[in-house]
């Protein structure tokens, strides 16, 4: 970093942690800011092993985003005059700043890791309590984006189906697939952008006790509300390969597509005191474009389709010291699977309820570890 940005960033926190002393110093009792500083590590490894084969052929390592980020807003007499916004990465590594810029660009009017809308705050007033109108006036988008960058040495052979690879209808034959062999070095990218879309049908409030020495101690629990909606998600990203090519085990790149129902379990607030959850399900079918997928449809079995899943678990703790000070806590943790499932052709056991085939699945953990101190003057 260059050192007039490390003055500039060092003045700017100086200024913001005395700012009460600096507004009673020159009376100005009209001054008012907060800062937020917060430390975020991102976890995620693409699904590239194959399990069919016994030999290790690939060595890989992940980077996803390491950074601290300074946020801080100055207003006088309730007008904005100076906000900032400086995200330091952690770690120095290729592709790092690459990762910062497209997980904080805007699209379509929204832009970060978390932007939400939320209808509660200016329809609450406008609706009756009772009636449909109150589930619509809950209405809540949520967008995200992360990008990671996958370094990967082949140790065996292996074949690569490219994004610019195509399968050729007409001669049945792969074209621009590559035949990797050991010793070669490869840079792989992944994009994930998701979107939901949801409506709250039920709050919850309620107490629970519990035993302390003896005596029994009333507990809160944050309150939390059930709501139910639409969800898109979009990866791009390298993918254990469907099948064998040439007697070769495969990698190829995935561009995975799904839709479908989302139920959420998450909690009314974000800043009281106390553990916060946002647990979600999503279930749906999923489309796959890959020149690897349509020789596998057009080879092997035309009656094959998509299938998706993934539960989530955010969880964080606030601390609060006083009014104006918090810190937060949390950890995100999801499982999804991409499926590639066909019928069963009878040759299975009839106890079987299942009567799905899993032909091809790749099964995923992102992680995200997080750490937030916020402080208004």
């Amino acid at each position: 970093m260059k050192k007039h940005r490390i003055v500039f960033l060092m003045g700017f926190l100086f200024i913001m942690l005395n700012l009460s002393a600096i507004t009673n110093l020159l009376n100005i009792k009209s001054l008012h800011g907060d800062i937020d500083l917060s430390v975020k590590y991102s976890y995620w490894e693409p699904d590239i092993e194959m399990r069919y084969i016994e030999d290790e052929y690939i060595k890989s390592e992940t980077l996803g985003e390491a950074i601290f980020d300074v946020k801080g807003h100055i207003e006088y007499n309730s007008y904005s005059i100076f906000k900032i916004d400086y995200i330091l990465p952690l770690k120095k590594a290729p592709y790092m700043d690459n990762i910062i810029e497209f997980n904080k660009k805007k699209v379509t009017t929204t832009e970060g890791l978390g932007f939400y809308f939320v209808l509660d705050p200016f329809l609450h007033n406008l609706v009756s309590d009772s009636g449909y109108l109150k589930y619509f006036a809950s209405f809540k988008y949520a967008f995200r984006k992360k990008m990671f960058f996958t370094f990967a040495e082949s140790l065996n052979d292996f074949f690569y189906i490219s994004k610019d690879s195509f399968y050729n209808f007409s001669t049945h034959n792969l074209v621009n697939g590559q035949h990797i062999e050991p010793n070669t070095n490869m840079t792989w990218k992944t994009e994930i952008v998701e979107q939901d879309f949801t409506i709250k049908i039920l709050d919850s409030s309620y107490k629970v006790f519990s035993s302390f020495n003896g005596k029994l101690k009333k507990v809160s629990i944050v309150p939390v509300q059930i709501r139910i909606g639409y969800f898109t998600c979009h990866y791009i990203q390298p993918s254990a390969g469907i099948f064998t090519y040439n007697s070769y085990p495969t990698i190829f790149d995935a561009d995975l597509y799904a839709s479908g129902l989302i139920i959420q379990i998450v909690s009314n607030t974000e800043e009281e005191s106390g553990f916060h959850i946002d647990w979600n399900i999503k279930m749906s079918g999923c489309k796959i474009k890959s020149a690897a997928f349509d020789l596998y449809k057009e080879e092997f079995n035309s009656d094959i389709w998509g299938h998706y899943n993934s539960l989530s678990f955010n969880s964080w703790y606030n601390f609060k010291f006083g009014n104006n000070c918090i810190m937060k806590i949390g950890c995100f943790v999801e499982q999804n699977n991409f499926e590639i499932l066909t019928e069963d052709d009878g040759s299975r056991n009839e106890e079987e309820d299942n009567n799905d085939i899993c032909l091809w699945r790749i099964s995923q953990l992102p992680i995200d570890l997080y750490v937030r101190f916020g402080y208004r003057f």
